[in-house]
């Protein structure tokens, strides 16, 4: 509480001064050390006068004090300088209370502004995640699509070589067919597995082209039977088909 009352009073007098356009010292100077000098030498010739007359140097100060002529200017001097000291106090909690509503006004509008800033910020986030999972949704897509795409071209390979090594059965090499079944038995069952896995997986169009494959010239393999031969032949229409298939996913 004390050293808030020294400072204000510190500053008080501080803006007292710089609006008098004076110094302390001057202050001290011409408000009191200079009157309190001419008092003191205006005593000490009232004294030599009246000195023969017995006068005590103790009665000429008392009457010196109490005169009219140090009375009435003292106090003019002292209401002067304590209207000016109440002034500066007011004028300086004035100012000071204006420059804290400024700083408050200041502050307020800087605290808007970090909130606008803060909300951006949370739009340019928000914003942000929305396009990582954008991202991560089209990388989760097209990861699902490369491992379906890889998937159907393994499936297409093994169909392709199913039906190598049904060729090979045609012309008697490799292992021997399913027990019962002939050679046109196990194409009918593989043209009709492969069919349904490309409509499934694919498309109705990509199956019908399987179906579609009679008309693309193959060249008949010689000594081999009739039946084996046309298989041959339309199992070699059908690998034809699957690797046109296959380029097109490559």
């Amino acid at each position: 509480m004390s050293n808030s009352l020294c400072n204000l009073l510190s500053h008080v007098w501080s803006n007292l001064v710089s609006a008098l356009g004076i110094t302390t010292l001057s202050i001290c100077l011409f408000s009191f050390i200079i009157p309190i000098f001419i008092f003191i030498i205006a005593l000490v010739f009232n004294y030599r006068e009246h000195r023969k007359e017995g006068i005590k140097i103790a009665q000429l100060i008392k009457d010196s004090l109490l005169s009219w002529k140090t009375i009435i200017p003292s106090f003019i001097y002292i209401i002067a300088w304590i209207s000016l000291f109440v002034w500066g106090l007011t004028s300086t909690i004035y100012n000071d209370h204006k420059s804290l509503i400024d700083r408050i006004n200041q502050l307020s509008k800087q605290i808007e502004r970090n909130e606008r800033i803060i909300l951006d910020k949370d739009t340019d986030i928000k914003s942000l995640e929305e396009k990582l999972t954008n991202i991560k949704f089209v990388d989760d897509d097209y990861d699902k699509k490369a491992q379906k795409k890889k998937q159907i071209m393994d499936k297409l390979a093994a169909f392709l070589s199913s039906a190598t090594v049904l060729q090979n059965q045609c012309a008697g090499v490799g292992p021997p067919l399913p027990l019962g079944k002939s050679a046109y038995q196990v194409y009918e069952d593989f043209q009709k597995e492969l069919y349904d896995y490309i409509n499934k997986q694919i498309g109705y169009s990509y199956a019908q082209q399987m179906v579609d494959s009679l008309s693309i010239p193959v060249p008949r393999p010689d000594g081999l039977s009739e039946i084996n031969a046309n298989t041959w032949i339309l199992t070699e229409q059908t690998k034809i088909r699957i690797r046109e298939l296959l380029g097109k996913f490559e």
